[in-house]
Parts: C-alpha cells; structure tokens; sequence
C-alpha cells in the first residue's frame, strides 16, 4: 500500500552525467635508424674518460684524508664513550656501597638494639619481627638480618634458616676491633642450578648509655647486576665486577663469574697492572669468538675509605661499537664509485632523463588504450610533463568511473528492455499488470507488489498483485484516502517516487499505520504508473519481513519500470484502436480496387469515388495520377515519332565522330609515354639531392650535440674546480687554526710549568713550617702532581697539532695539483670544441648547395608532373570521347528500336 504523508522523503530520478574531452587520433611516427658509428663517438669516449680521471682523483684524495681523520676521531670518541660507560657504573657500584654501609650503622642505632631500656622490654619475638620488617622494606636488597652479642650467639633474627654462633667470622671481628662497619669480600658458591654471590656487611651495636659495643648487626646481600649497578640487561654492553683479589664476583655474562680478571681479560690486566694500578684504561681484546673493546674503571673511593680494591670493567664486541667506522668507509667507497659512474653517464642521463617521462607516458596512453584502465603514471614535480601524467591519470580514473556507471546503467537498462519485451507479448491490459508485479517482484527480491489503480474520485483498487509465502493478500482490496486527491495526484503526476525505509519512524499517522498493519508491510517503495499524461495507477514494492533501506539504484530501477508499465497499457490501449482501424480501412480499399478494375485493361478514362476518409484521399490521389498519365501518354507519342526521324538522320555522323577520336587518342599516348620518362629522370634527381640534404643536416645536428656535450663537460670541471679551491681553502685555514691551538697549548705549557714552580714553593714553605704545614704540603704535592700531567697532556697535545699541520699542509698540496689538472683538462675540451664549430661551418656550406640542387630539381620535377598530368587529361578526355562516340551510336541503333515499341505500346491506351 501506499502511504501519502507530506513528510515522507522524496526520490526525483538524476542521472549524472560525465563529460568526457574529445579524442585525439595521433599518428606514430617511425623511430629514426641509429646512427652511424664515427670518429664522434671514440671523442666523446675520450672526453668522457678524462673527465672521470680529472673528477674522481680529487674525490678518492679528499676522501682518503676525510676518512683518516674521521676514523681517527670516531675511534676516540667511542673509547672515551665506553669509558664514561665504565665510570658511570664504578659511580653506581660505589653509591650502592655507600647506602650499604649507610643502612647497617642506621640499623644498628635502632633503640629496640641500642637504647638500654628498650632493649630490656623487648622481646626476642619483637627483635624478629623488627627485623623482618627491615627485609621487607628495604624490597629484597637483603635476604637474612641478624644480631649477635659479644659472644657471637644470636640475639634476633629475620625469617630463614637458624643461624650458629658467629664468633670466629672474619666480618664479627672486624667490627668488633675497628668500631666501625666493615663489608666483607663477595662469596660465589654453586648451588648446582645456579650461581649464588653475596657477601655481609656488619657493624657493631653501641649502648647508647655508656657508648660501649653490646653486641654486632649483620645484614646479607644476594648479589644481582641490575640491582647492584642499576643496569637493563637489554644493553649490548657486558659488565664485570672485580674484587680485591682479581675474581670476577658479578657480571653479565653468568659463564665468567668466578674466574679472574687476568683469564678473561689478559691484554687490559696487563694494561692495568704496568700502569701501576690504573684508574680508568681501555684497550682491544683477542678472544676465540670475537674482538672485543673493553674499559676498566677503579672504585677509588672504596678503596681509599673501605680498603675494598674493587673496579668494573666493560666490554662490547668491536663488530657493534666500530659499525660507524665501517659504514664511513663504506659511504666513502659508495660515493667514490657513484660519483666515478656519474660522471660516465652523465650526457645519457641527460637525454634520458628528457625522454623517460615520455616514452611512460605514451605506454601508460597504450595501455589505457589496450583496456587497462588501471594504468597509472608516476608523477613527479609540477612541469608540463607531470601535468601530462596528471591528466593521463585522471583520465583513466574517469574512463574506468564511466565504464562502471555504463556497466550499471546497462544492467538496469538489460533488466527493464527484458521485462518490457515481456509485457509487450501480451496485447490484454490485466495479462501486462501480472506479468509486471511477478517480474518486479523477482528483480526486486520484494515480500509483494501491487498495481494499486484509481476511478474518477480518486478511490483506489488493487487490481494486480505478486505476494510471497507467508503473507496477506491485497488482490481487489478497496482503500479510500481522502486527503489523496487534494494534496498528492499532481505530485505523483509530475513523477514523484516514494521510497519508505521503515513506516514506525517516518512519522505516519495512525490512520496510515492501521492500513499498512494489515498487510504487515514493513517498507515499501512507490511509483506512478502514467498513461498519456494522467496519473492512472500506483506501483507499489512491500518489505513485509523486515523495514529495509532502498538503494538508489533500486529506486531508479522500480521508477524505469513502472515507466515502462505505462508504455506498455499505452501499446495495448493502441494496438485495440489499430485492430478498428485496420478492419475499417480494409473495407473501404476493397471497394477503392473493384472502381479502379478497368485501368487494367488501358481505360485511362475511368475515376475513382473519393470520400472524406484516408481511402479517399488515396482515391483522389488516384485520380489525379491516371489525369497526368493520360497527358503523358499523349505526349510520349508525340515525342516517338520525333526521336525515330531524328534517329535516322544523325547515325552516319555519329559513326565518323567516333573513328576520328580513336585515332586522336592513339597519338597522345605515344606523346604521354615519352614525357613520362622524362618525368621520371627528374624524380630520381630530386630524391638524390633530398637525400643529401637530409644527411648533411643530420651530421650538423651531431656536430651541435657534440658541442653541447663540450660545454655541459666544461661546465661540470670548472664546477669541480671550484670545489677542491673552496676545500683546499677550508684546509688551509683549518692549518691556521691548528696554529692558534699549538700557541694557546704553548700558553699553558708556561702555565703549568709555573704552577708546578709555585706548587715547589709552598712544599718548602709548609716543610719549613713544620707539624702545622703538613696539610697544606700535601695539597702542594697534589697541586705539583696535578701541573706535571697537566704539563705532560699539553705535550701531547702540542705534538698531535704538529702533526695536525703537516697533513693539513700536504692536503693543501694536493689540492693544489689537482686545481691544476682541472685547469690543462678544460683547456683540452675547448681545443676539441674549436674543431667541432669547424666542422659544423663546413657542413652548413655543403647544406646550402644541397639544398639548392635539391629545390632546383624540385621545381623541374613540379613542371614535368604538371605537363605529364596534362598529358593525361587529354588522352582520357580523348579516350572518353572515342567511348561515347561508340556508344552514341550503338545508343542510336537502340533508340530506334525503342521508338518502334514505344509507339506500339501506346496505341494499346484509350485517351478519348
């Protein structure tokens, strides 16, 4: 059913049209032959070669001298890194000491421990919980706390295995004699699934009355890399920990824990060790997997406050730490080649640079052409060639967009022509409806369509419908709307389809709603079904199963079709008055043939009856034709007898007409041969000359490419030049530079010579002084210490300038030398571009008096053609005429013969 509420959704068909520019028909021309093989192509090998030469020495030097000081620099600073590295975690490993030593003393002040009075109210339980309690808030630093009296038994204890008598343990003495903490050296043991370091830190409990020791603290570590250090165990580095005794207690590399700094590490305790204890040292290790870089830092402050000789030692394998010396040199080898290889093909890069987003172009457009309208050209840039590319590109997307919207429009347009051949099979209006709604309905995959039609108050009937299984039939059901004819028959008129995706939230009214229920429709779409201009009935699809959302595409299709339903009861509406019509004209003709019987038998006197009808104006006609045919039968006679005197008087004249031209054109064709010969010499001439022309020209634009070729070659060398004169300059102020550094290192040479005289001064000043100036000789020797390995890095560094200098000075050199083979090669190039204008003066020369026979012979050719082609025009108007001579006078013999029936012939019409 329909529903016809104002604030339903209105679909009007569109249809989107794409405009597509015309085609243009390009013709392809033929590639020109290759060119010969010349001297030109063994110049420009030679110039070509020299340019390599010229341009890759400087670069293979600048480069070679780059890399040196690069790689030179590079390794310093990763050694300086790793070193840092090293530093940074002997600073983690002696602040991790530190807070160590820090947590026992302040365990060891605990008043439950300390303070006499809470002591002795508290018990045993208590001190174990205190201590638990210390385990858990330091989050697994320790794993055992325990306490002892001066005897070495246990007073407290945290959770774990009970602890024996401590007495005689090397920490519990140490303690107990020194009056302060002491950390004792790591122990590794195996417990056969894994390896197991710790070591104890103790310090003695004081009573906080009397300040004498009452018993010793004791608190265990397990030992573990990232919490003694703070280290991630993803770092590429590997970490040592060495103890007093050169055995490695804690890395991370669990297979070198337990053996000693000179197994692992032979070369750097070497170093070490003829350094006389070395702070911070770094060298290459050899091993059997790979080569390693390794530092190794001392914990001086454990040393100097804990006597604890411990360092930490850091390793990484040469193939990760020296990877950016061997990408440099191979960018350096990269780029040498490139650049060598550059130079090679540079005027072919050129030209193909010119003609590679052409030629992509024109097989993107074949492609296009062949159907593969997915083709795309990549763009580049914003000239006109990219504007090409984008155009070519859009165009394809547009051509594959049509073809798409033709593909759909065909398939509906497929759908609508079947079905209306279908309804044009049948000549009965009702057989058309049924046949509609069922077609419909299966196109659509719609629950029910029905042809809902309208008498003259606009009452509707449903007089046609197609339902599925399931539900109500609607077939002769009788709807009245009353508000139908007021407010939408000139909407539904002017075309209007109704698309209702789901009537509960279209905002019907109830009363619409109510005539809908009943047919337990869900969705429908609408459509007019129009009948020489007036609204005759509604199509109208149902979705009864469920509310469903029409497609465009459906809406056009169920629009088109019910369109075409119209057509069709106007076809049955036609074909009925056809039917009358026909019977009625074949009774009038039959009566038109029996008054117009006698024409057969020559009576041109007779006259049809004409009426007011279509056979009366045949019959009109009629008599008007046999009125002019009288008249021509008259004349025709006439005219026989004229044409059969005529035609014995001119047939002897017309037979020597015709031998005098046959003999006519026999001597024009003797004259057209001998001119066509000529004609033809002349041709030949004309193609030698034109053939000259073209090469002469071809070898002028060789000439001028090889020029250009100079000049761009030129070009790149002088650009090349300038280069290594800016580098050689950069170096040469680079040396200037290192001057400046060597006086200013010179500077503080003075300075730390003087400051090691003053630092000599007050050493004899404070001895002189005695017990009270021991201090302050001690900060003079340090101050003198300090001044002599000051003195000594200026040394080195006044050393590393020198050399700095006299390569820098060598660079210079260099540079110099290749400036000047730039200059003698520029030189070279201009000698051979001299020869080459030469060259193209004389092929000019040689063109013009080409060109000059060749236009010479042209114009002797032009005249030749144009008196053999007059030649030719004579001999066929000759030959025509001859042809019609004969022909006249066969024509004439025919003639006769024609008169003599024809005057026969219309002696049989009666005219009177």
């Amino acid at each position: 059913m329909t529903q016809i509420s104002p604030k339903l959704t209105t679909h009007d068909q569109a249809q989107n049209a794409i405009h597509l520019p015309p085609a243009h028909n390009s013709n392809k021309s033929t590639p020109p032959p290759p060119k010969p093989h010349s001297r030109r192509v063994s110049l420009r090998a030679k110039a070509t070669a020299l340019a390599i030469a010229l341009s890759t020495l400087p670069v293979i030097a600048v480069g070679a001298t780059a890399y040196y000081f690069a790689n030179r620099s590079i390794t310093q600073q990763i050694i300086r890194q790793q070193q840092s590295t090293a530093i940074d975690l002997e600073d983690r490993l002696e602040l991790f000491v530190q807070s160590r030593f820090l947590d026992v003393q302040a365990m060891a002040n605990l008043d439950v421990f300390a303070n006499p009075q809470t002591r002795s109210i508290t018990t045993r339980q208590a001190k174990d919980t205190t201590l638990n309690n210390l385990v858990t808030a330091y989050n697994g630093i320790y794993d055992s706390i325990a306490v002892f009296d001066l005897n070495g038994d246990v007073i407290a204890q945290s959770k774990g295995k009970p602890i024996n008598n401590h007495r005689n343990s090397v920490y519990f003495q140490e303690a107990l004699k020194t009056g302060r903490a002491y950390l004792s050296e790591p122990k590794i043991a195996d417990n056969s699934s894994s390896v197991v370091r710790t070591f104890t830190i103790a310090a003695p409990i004081k009573d906080t009355a009397t300040g004498e020791n009452i018993g010793v603290i004791r608190a265990r570590m397990p030992l573990a890399a990232n919490k003694l250090l703070d280290v991630d165990n993803r770092r590429q580095e590997q970490f040592y920990v060495v103890n007093s005794a050169g055995q490695i207690f804690l890395t991370s590399n669990e297979e070198a824990t337990g053996k000693s700094f000179e197994q692992q590490f032979p070369k750097l305790f070497n170093l070490v060790q003829a350094g006389n204890s070395l702070d911070i040292a770094s060298t290459i290790e050899n091993q059997s997997t790979a080569n390693k870089l390794v530092s190794y830092a001392a914990a001086e402050e454990l040393q100097e406050l804990h006597n604890l000789n411990w360092g930490v030692i850091v390793s990484t394998p040469s193939k990760i730490v020296f990877l950016p010396q061997r990408q440099l040199l191979l960018t350096f080898l990269l780029g040498t080649g490139l650049t060598t290889l550059l130079v090679g093909v540079l005027a072919a890069y050129l030209t193909n640079r010119a003609v590679k987003p052409i030629l992509k172009a024109s097989d993107a457009v074949t492609q296009i052409k062949e159907g593969k309208l997915d083709t795309r050209v990549v763009v580049s840039g914003e000239d006109e060639l990219a504007m090409l590319g984008n155009n070519i590109n859009s165009m394809a997307a547009r051509l594959q967009q049509l073809l798409d919207n033709q593909a759909a429009e065909a398939e509906r347009t497929r759908i609508v022509k079947d079905i209306t051949l279908r309804l044009g099979q049948f000549p009965q209006i009702q057989d058309i409806l049924n046949t509609a709604v069922q077609e419909i309905r299966a196109e659509l995959q719609a629950d029910r369509v029905v042809v809902y039609a309208f008498n003259d108050k606009w009452q509707g009937t449903v007089i046609a419908e197609s339902v599925a299984e399931g539900f109500p039939q609607a077939l002769n059901a009788d709807i009245d709307d009353p508000c139908f004819a007021e407010k939408y028959v000139e909407r539904y008129r002017q075309g209007r389809v109704q698309a209702t995706a789901n009537i509960y939230t279209a905002g019907l009214g109830e009363c619409y709603l109510k005539q809908l229920e009943q047919f337990a429709v869900k969705a429908n779409l609408v459509a007019p079904i129009i009948q020489d201009g007036q609204l005759l009935a509604l199509l109208i699809a149902h979705q009864c199963s469920a509310p469903r959302n029409w497609q465009q595409g459906e809406i056009d299709l169920f629009s088109q079709l019910a369109a075409q339903v119209g057509f069709a009861l106007d076809r049955a509406k036609l074909l009925e008055q056809q039917i009358k019509e026909k019977e009625k004209l074949q009774k009038r003709a039959l009566e038109l043939l029996m008054e117009v019987d006698p024409l057969n038998k020559g009576d041109l006197t007779i006259r049809a009856n004409v009426t007011e009808d279509e056979i009366g104006t045949i019959a009109d006609s009629y008599n008007a034709t046999i009125s002019s045919l009288r008249q021509i039968v008259n004349k025709v006679k006439v005219a026989a007898e004229q044409v059969t005197a005529t035609t014995n008087y001119s047939e002897s004249s017309v037979q020597v007409l015709s031998q005098e031209a046959v003999r006519q054109a026999e001597e024009i064709s003797a004259a057209l041969n001998q001119l066509q010969a000529m004609d033809d010499s002349i041709r030949a001439v004309a193609q030698s000359a034109k053939q000259a022309e073209v090469a002469v020209h071809k070898a002028t634009e060789t000439v001028a490419a090889g020029d250009a070729a100079m000049n761009r070659t030129v070009d790149g060398i002088e650009a090349i030049r300038a280069t290594v004169t800016a580098t050689a300059e950069k170096v040469r102020q680079l040396g200037e530079s290192s001057q400046k550094i060597s006086k200013v290192v010179n500077l503080i040479g003075r300075f730390a010579a003087q400051t090691n005289l003053l630092a000599l001064k007050a050493s004899i000043e404070a001895a002189r002084a005695g017990e009270e100036g021991r201090g302050f000789a001690v900060l003079a020797d340090e101050v003198r210490i300090l001044a002599s390995q000051s003195a000594q890095a200026t040394g080195e560094i006044e050393k590393l300038v020198l050399d700095i200098q006299a390569e820098t000075n060598a660079v210079v050199a260099a540079m110099e030398a290749g400036t000047e083979q730039v200059s003698k090669g520029t030189m070279l190039v201009d000698e051979t571009r001299q020869h080459l204008t030469q060259i193209t003066a004389i092929s000019e020369e040689i063109g013009n008096l080409v060109q000059a026979i060749s236009e010479a012979s042209l114009v002797q050719s032009h005249a030749a053609h144009a008196v053999t082609q007059t030649m030719n025009d004579v001999a066929a108007i000759a030959n025509h005429t001859s042809g019609e001579a004969t022909q006249v006078s066969t024509a004439f013999q025919q003639l006769l013969t024609v008169a003599d029936q024809l005057q026969t012939s219309v002696g049989q019409f009666k005219v009177n």
